[in-house]
């Protein structure tokens, strides 16, 4: 009988362990934000230049050939 009761906290334990991993990977990145290509392409774009590197002069060109300035 207390192999029985040994075997039932053992599954009961395992289960929570589960539980708890699932509920990291969940939780993991949960306040961070990703990004599409576009958004990281203008992101990039953006951290160069704050970084020193030269503004970006080059236009967008949208779906209706409108050019857009640059996003910075």
């Amino acid at each position: 009988m207390s192999s029985s009761r040994a075997q039932h906290r053992l599954y009961i334990a395992l289960a929570v362990a589960i539980l708890l991993f699932a509920l990291l990977l969940r939780l993991r990145g949960l306040d961070t934000t990703g990004l599409w290509g576009d958004q990281a392409f203008t992101l990039n774009t953006a951290m160069r230049w704050v970084n020193g590197g030269a503004p970006a002069l080059a236009a967008t060109k949208t779906s209706v050939r409108f050019r857009h300035p640059p996003p910075l």
